[in-house]
Formats: structure tokens, C-alpha cells, sequence
């Protein structure tokens, strides 16, 4: 959602002001002459009708009262309204939108060449790098035998208990997206886009397999030779011995690290 204010909106809420002051001005016209006075005293209020220096007694005329008070009520926001349509003209004039295309034209050129999602603020970030295509792992897709509420096809269980935590709490994230590092390519089960940068969830399901878990060892091994560690931009969890996933460790992991 974009929540920017343009000049736009500074236009028509000026026009909304300069609509309810011809209103307003229109109804007071129709207002009868003269003010309204009102004493209190012993337990009792009295409405008083100031016109021509002369003021009489109007207590007992509710409506000629009302009209009065809703006259003062009126001169009173007309004021108002004429102070702000003064200050919205100046802002009008003066103001600049702060649309990241505006600003980007007007960089120099050659910062103008550098590719535009840089200067993006993150929730186009997001959307654009969630339209971006990117290269999946193809590994065994017979294995992705589990499917989520949005679709997509994932390997377990626990997968799709992260994958739509993640999208509960809307967090852009890509399944199986391919990683280099060095020789070696892997597929980190999420690759998040976060405010601070990638971010990467692996999730661990075999703990009782011995070969599994060495590979799985190695690989954190090599992932922390390259910078990604659990301290900075790393999600490690796992299912218990017995296959089990507690969605409330999965919850905090996302409201703690990602949000």
C-alpha cells in the first residue's frame, strides 16, 4: 500500500476547503441578524438576542437561540477555513512530491544510470523483487509432494507450516531460489528480502538421519565461511525426533527476526 502524500492531495484538500466555505458563507447569509448572549444563575440559563446596541430576552425561543449559537459557530470556522486555504495555496505552490521517480529525475545522469531499485524504498522493493523471476532449484521435484494455501508445492509438512507463517505475516520470501558460493550451489529452503537485506530459512527434518545431518553440518559450515551465520541472516529450524514442528517456534522466529 502506498501511503505517500502528493501535491495532489494538498489540491483537493483545498478544494474540499474553498467547497465548505461557500457553504458555510451561504448558510450564515441566511442567519438572523444580530448575536446571542447567554447568562446563567441560579440554576437556570437565560438566552439573551444582542441587536442594534439593544438586548432582549429569548429564553423562551429555543430555535432563534440555536440559530444564534450555530451563527457564532460559523463566523468561528470560517476563520479557521480562510486561515488554511491561505496555507494550502502557499503549500501547493511550494511543494514537491516525494515520488522516488521525481527524485530520481532529478539526480545527475549518471546516478540516474544505476539501476532504480536501489533508491526504492522497501515496500516497492518488495513488490518488485516478488515479481522478479528468479531461478528455483530442480532437484528431485517429485519430493515436493506437499502443497500450501497459496500454492505453492513444497517437500514436508514443515515446509508448509513456514511457508504460510510467512505469508500470514506478509514476508517476501522465494522457495528454493538457487545460491553460489564458490564451486558449490545450494537451495536454501527461503530466501527472505527483508529491510537489512536477504535473509535465509533452512529447515532441518531428518535429525535422526546421521547422513543428513553431516551434509547438513558441512553446509552450515560452508554458509558461515560466506557470511551467512544465524547471528546475521540466518534461520536454522528443526523438527523433533519424533517429526514434529511447533508452529509457535516458527512464529517467534519471523516476529523476532524478519518483522
Amino acid at each position: 500500500m502506498n501511503n505517500t502524500i502528493t501535491r495532489l492531495d494538498f489540491e483537493r484538500l483545498l478544494e474540499q476547503h474553498e467547497q465548505l466555505r461557500k457553504r458555510q458563507r451561504s448558510e450564515l447569509k441566511r442567519m438572523p441578524e444580530g448575536s446571542l448572549n447567554i447568562r446563567k444563575g441560579k440554576g437556570c440559563v437565560y438566552y439573551y438576542h444582542c441587536l442594534d446596541g439593544r438586548r432582549r430576552g429569548i429564553t423562551g425561543n429555543q430555535d432563534l437561540a440555536f440559530s444564534l449559537a450555530r451563527k457564532k459557530y460559523l463566523n468561528i470556522s470560517l476563520k479557521l477555513i480562510e486561515r488554511n486555504i491561505h496555507s494550502l495555496i502557499s503549500l501547493v505552490e511550494n511543494y514537491h512530491d516525494l515520488i522516488p521517480e521525481y527524485i530520481i529525475g532529478k539526480l545527475p545522469h549518471n546516478f540516474q544510470t544505476l539501476p532504480h531499485k536501489i533508491y526504492l524504498p522497501y515496500d516497492r522493493k518488495r513488490d518488485a523483487w516478488m515479481d522478479e523471476p528468479y531461478e528455483q532449484s530442480h532437484y528431485h521435484c517429485v519430493e515436493k509432494d506437499h502443497v500450501t494455501a497459496q500454492g505453492l508445492w513444497v517437500r514436508s509438512k514443515s515446509e508448509v507450516i513456514i511457508a504460510e507463517k510467512l505469508d500470514a505475516y506478509h514476508v517476501p520470501s522465494r522457495y528454493e531460489q538457487m545460491l553460489y558460493i564458490g564451486q558449490y550451489y545450494f537451495a536454501p529452503d527461503f530466501t527472505i528480502l527483508t529491510q537489512d537485506g536477504l535473509k535465509y530459512w533452512e529447515h532441518c527434518g531428518l535429525v535422526n538421519d546421521k547422513t543428513y545431518m553431516r551434509k547438513h553440518h558441512w553446509k552450515m559450515n560452508l554458509y558461515e565461511r560466506a557470511g551467512i551465520v544465524p547471528w546475521k541472516n540466518l534461520i536454522v529450524t528443526y523438527d523433533d525426533e519424533n517429526g514434529g514442528l511447533d508452529s509457535r517456534i516458527i512464529e517467534s522466529e519471523i516476529v523476532n527476526k524478519l518483522l
